[in-house]
Protein backbone atom coordinates (compact mmCIF):
# COMPACT_ATOMS: atom_id res chain seq x y z
CA UNK A 1 0.00 0.00 0.00
CA UNK A 2 0.74 3.66 -0.80
CA UNK A 3 2.44 5.90 2.09
CA UNK A 4 0.79 3.15 4.67
CA UNK A 5 2.62 2.17 7.59
CA UNK A 6 1.58 -0.93 9.33
CA UNK A 7 4.05 0.01 12.19
CA UNK A 8 1.84 1.54 15.32
CA UNK A 9 1.72 5.16 15.38
CA UNK A 10 3.69 6.74 17.65
CA UNK A 11 2.48 8.02 20.58
CA UNK A 12 2.69 11.94 20.63
CA UNK A 13 4.95 13.54 22.60
CA UNK A 14 2.80 16.06 24.81
CA UNK A 15 4.13 20.02 24.44
CA UNK A 16 5.32 21.69 27.62
CA UNK A 17 4.57 25.04 27.86
CA UNK A 18 7.62 27.41 28.47
CA UNK A 19 7.74 29.10 32.05
CA UNK A 20 9.06 32.57 32.33
CA UNK A 21 10.68 33.88 35.69
CA UNK A 22 10.48 38.12 35.98
CA UNK A 23 13.18 38.74 38.16
CA UNK A 24 13.50 42.07 40.02
CA UNK A 25 16.34 43.84 37.79
CA UNK A 26 18.16 44.84 40.94
CA UNK A 27 18.75 41.50 42.33
CA UNK A 28 19.80 40.47 39.25
CA UNK A 29 22.73 42.75 38.90
CA UNK A 30 23.27 42.07 42.49
CA UNK A 31 23.66 38.22 41.79
CA UNK A 32 26.22 38.96 38.61
CA UNK A 33 27.85 41.49 40.65
CA UNK A 34 28.72 38.80 43.86
CA UNK A 35 29.45 35.61 41.16
CA UNK A 36 31.46 38.06 39.89
CA UNK A 37 33.53 38.27 43.27
CA UNK A 38 33.19 35.16 43.77
CA UNK A 39 35.23 34.26 40.12
CA UNK A 40 37.79 37.06 40.96
CA UNK A 41 38.86 36.68 44.65
CA UNK A 42 37.84 33.29 45.81
CA UNK A 43 37.33 31.21 42.84
CA UNK A 44 38.94 31.87 39.32
CA UNK A 45 37.63 28.88 37.69
CA UNK A 46 33.94 29.69 38.84
CA UNK A 47 31.45 29.90 35.70
CA UNK A 48 27.89 30.66 36.21
CA UNK A 49 26.34 28.64 33.45
CA UNK A 50 28.37 25.49 34.82
CA UNK A 51 26.88 25.90 37.86
CA UNK A 52 23.45 26.47 37.26
CA UNK A 53 24.24 23.18 34.72
CA UNK A 54 25.33 21.54 37.86
CA UNK A 55 22.51 22.49 40.31
CA UNK A 56 19.84 21.40 38.06
CA UNK A 57 21.51 17.97 37.93
CA UNK A 58 21.72 17.68 41.49
CA UNK A 59 18.25 18.51 41.61
CA UNK A 60 17.00 16.44 39.14
CA UNK A 61 19.03 13.28 41.19
CA UNK A 62 17.34 14.27 44.68
CA UNK A 63 14.15 14.29 43.26
CA UNK A 64 14.78 10.92 41.85
CA UNK A 65 16.22 9.28 44.98
CA UNK A 66 13.48 10.77 47.02
CA UNK A 67 10.61 9.44 44.31
CA UNK A 68 12.93 5.56 44.61
CA UNK A 69 12.77 6.13 48.23
CA UNK A 70 16.38 5.84 48.23
CA UNK A 71 17.25 7.95 51.10
CA UNK A 72 20.68 6.77 51.78
CA UNK A 73 21.80 7.43 48.93
CA UNK A 74 21.55 11.11 49.89
CA UNK A 75 24.51 11.09 51.35
CA UNK A 76 27.00 13.07 50.02
CA UNK A 77 24.45 14.83 48.19
CA UNK A 78 23.31 16.66 51.07
CA UNK A 79 24.99 17.89 54.37
CA UNK A 80 23.89 15.75 56.82
CA UNK A 81 21.18 18.16 58.71
CA UNK A 82 19.82 18.94 55.38
CA UNK A 83 19.13 15.52 55.02
CA UNK A 84 17.80 14.80 58.25
CA UNK A 85 15.56 17.69 57.64
CA UNK A 86 14.22 16.27 54.45
CA UNK A 87 13.56 13.09 55.42
CA UNK A 88 11.74 14.13 58.13
CA UNK A 89 9.51 16.75 56.07
CA UNK A 90 8.48 14.05 52.97
CA UNK A 91 7.78 11.34 56.43
CA UNK A 92 5.73 13.86 57.72
CA UNK A 93 4.07 15.53 54.84
CA UNK A 94 4.08 13.56 51.62
CA UNK A 95 2.23 10.65 50.59
CA UNK A 96 3.34 7.78 48.69
CA UNK A 97 2.13 9.39 45.36
CA UNK A 98 3.48 12.45 45.66
CA UNK A 99 6.68 11.05 46.61
CA UNK A 100 6.63 8.96 43.52
CA UNK A 101 5.60 11.90 41.40
CA UNK A 102 8.32 14.20 42.52
CA UNK A 103 11.50 12.31 40.18
CA UNK A 104 12.02 15.15 37.58
CA UNK A 105 14.40 14.62 34.48
CA UNK A 106 17.25 17.30 34.09
CA UNK A 107 15.21 19.10 30.87
CA UNK A 108 12.15 19.30 33.27
CA UNK A 109 13.53 22.25 35.24
CA UNK A 110 13.16 24.66 33.12
CA UNK A 111 14.53 27.41 35.20
CA UNK A 112 17.59 27.05 37.85
CA UNK A 113 17.49 31.58 39.44
CA UNK A 114 20.22 31.88 42.00
CA UNK A 115 18.25 34.21 44.76
CA UNK A 116 21.43 34.94 46.97
CA UNK A 117 24.98 34.71 47.50
CA UNK A 118 26.43 34.33 50.80
CA UNK A 119 30.35 34.71 51.51
CA UNK A 120 31.05 33.42 54.75
CA UNK A 121 34.18 33.73 56.54
CA UNK A 122 34.83 32.38 60.54
CA UNK A 123 38.59 32.95 61.83
CA UNK A 124 40.56 31.50 58.52
CA UNK A 125 37.66 29.23 57.01
CA UNK A 126 36.04 30.34 54.42
CA UNK A 127 32.10 29.24 52.76
CA UNK A 128 30.55 30.33 49.98
CA UNK A 129 26.73 29.89 49.66
CA UNK A 130 24.37 30.38 46.78
CA UNK A 131 20.18 30.45 47.43
CA UNK A 132 18.72 28.91 44.31
CA UNK A 133 14.95 28.66 42.65
CA UNK A 134 13.89 26.13 40.61
CA UNK A 135 11.03 25.66 38.14
CA UNK A 136 10.02 22.41 36.18
CA UNK A 137 7.12 21.09 34.13
CA UNK A 138 6.46 17.64 33.11
CA UNK A 139 3.69 15.44 32.22
CA UNK A 140 2.83 12.62 34.54
CA UNK A 141 -0.28 9.61 34.69
CA UNK A 142 -2.23 9.69 37.83
CA UNK A 143 -4.68 7.11 37.72
CA UNK A 144 -4.52 6.89 33.80
CA UNK A 145 -5.18 10.58 33.41
CA UNK A 146 -2.08 12.77 32.03
CA UNK A 147 -1.98 15.91 33.79
CA UNK A 148 0.64 18.42 33.70
CA UNK A 149 2.75 19.09 37.29
CA UNK A 150 4.36 21.99 38.68
CA UNK A 151 7.28 22.21 40.61
CA UNK A 152 9.16 24.93 42.50
CA UNK A 153 12.32 24.14 44.52
CA UNK A 154 14.17 25.61 47.02
CA UNK A 155 18.09 24.81 47.55
CA UNK A 156 21.11 26.44 49.33
CA UNK A 157 24.26 24.98 47.80
CA UNK A 158 27.35 25.04 50.27
CA UNK A 159 31.25 25.05 49.63
CA UNK A 160 33.91 25.40 51.60
CA UNK A 161 36.99 27.63 49.70
CA UNK A 162 39.21 27.37 52.50
CA UNK A 163 42.36 25.81 51.24
CA UNK A 164 43.37 22.26 50.87
CA UNK A 165 39.03 21.78 51.79
CA UNK A 166 37.17 19.70 48.96
CA UNK A 167 36.35 21.50 46.22
CA UNK A 168 32.67 20.55 45.77
CA UNK A 169 29.25 22.08 46.34
CA UNK A 170 26.96 19.81 48.36
CA UNK A 171 23.17 21.08 49.18
CA UNK A 172 23.05 22.55 53.01
CA UNK A 173 19.06 22.78 52.53
CA UNK A 174 16.40 21.50 50.05
CA UNK A 175 12.77 22.17 50.18
CA UNK A 176 9.80 21.62 47.47
CA UNK A 177 7.93 24.93 47.99
CA UNK A 178 5.35 23.94 45.79
CA UNK A 179 4.20 20.76 44.03
CA UNK A 180 0.98 20.52 42.13
CA UNK A 181 -1.54 19.53 39.19
CA UNK A 182 -1.58 22.12 36.85
CA UNK A 183 -4.17 20.79 34.30
CA UNK A 184 -5.42 17.67 32.42
CA UNK A 185 -4.20 16.56 29.09
CA UNK A 186 -6.44 18.03 26.58
CA UNK A 187 -6.09 14.52 24.72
Amino acid sequence: MFGHNKEEPKKRKKRIPKLILLQNPFTWIMIKIDFGILRRVWDPEFQEREFKFGTRQAISRVTQLISGGNFNELNGLLTKAARVSLVRELDRNWTEKQRSLIALKRDDIQISSPRKVYFIKIGDKKFCDVDMAFLALKWATINSIEMLLFAEIFARFHREYTPHSIPEWTIAFFKVTRFEVLRRSSQ
